[in-house]
């Protein structure tokens, strides 16, 4: 098997399910839509009008709150890995989630798990 491929034909060892989750970021009053979660990270876009760095501060540990489907959303620290603008101009984003706060690992975890 050939470096690229052992590179890129790897599966995933966090599956992805597809999934419109709430999310706040710091202390923004917007709210944004995953498109994708997994235990580790998810994906969304953030509109036209942001760059990351006015949504993030610059900072590279952004607080954010999923909303799951119950009572408690998801407390973690999360980190913009990668950012790129669509044709429709908005920016697209991706998010590498590590450190959660109580059970949320857990939580975020299982909610991927019964998709």
């Amino acid at each position: 098997m050939s470096f690229l491929s052992k590179l890129f034909g790897r599966r995933r060892r966090h599956p992805r399910v597809e999934a419109r989750l709430r999310v706040t970021i710091g202390a923004h009053a917007e709210h944004y839509w995953t498109e994708d979660v997994s235990a580790v990270g998810f994906r969304m876009k953030i509109g036209r009008q942001f760059s990351l760095a006015d949504l993030t501060g610059g900072s590279r540990e952004v607080p954010l709150e999923i909303e799951l489907p119950d009572p408690d959303p998801v407390k973690v620290f999360g980190e913009p890995i990668w950012a790129v603008r669509t044709d429709d101009g908005q920016l697209a984003t991706g998010w590498l989630l590590f450190r959660f706060e109580g059970d949320s690992e857990e939580r975020l975890d299982a909610f991927v798990g019964s998709i």
